[in-house]
């Protein structure tokens, strides 16, 4: 939780329901709606994360506005398969 409260950190003040999912004892009971979003991917270095932005294979699975150093993996395309083809291309992924 730690990791996307800092990451999510950078998208500027997060709304109470956020807070309250992120915190460390989130209240129980309530109603809980979730909305697909796009997956954050972390590379290892710079190097690795500028050669997926210029692999054509996985271009098309990037999402814009990522926070730097991060890729976001489009909401509507599936992380399984980006993690797929990274494989594939050689890259090593390792799920967090």
């Amino acid at each position: 939780m730690a990791e996307l409260r800092r990451l999510l950190q950078g998208a500027g003040p997060l709304p109470p329901t956020v807070e309250d999912v992120l915190g460390a004892r989130p209240r129980a009971g309530g109603r809980v709606g979730i909305r697909r979003c796009s997956a954050p991917a972390w590379p290892e270095s710079a190097e690795v994360l500028e050669a997926i932005r210029q692999h054509p294979p996985l271009k098309g699975y990037r999402e814009a506005g990522a926070p730097p150093g991060y890729l976001l993996v489009k909401a509507r395309s599936s992380p399984e398969t980006f993690v797929r083809r990274c494989q594939d291309l050689g890259f090593q992924v390792t799920l967090l």
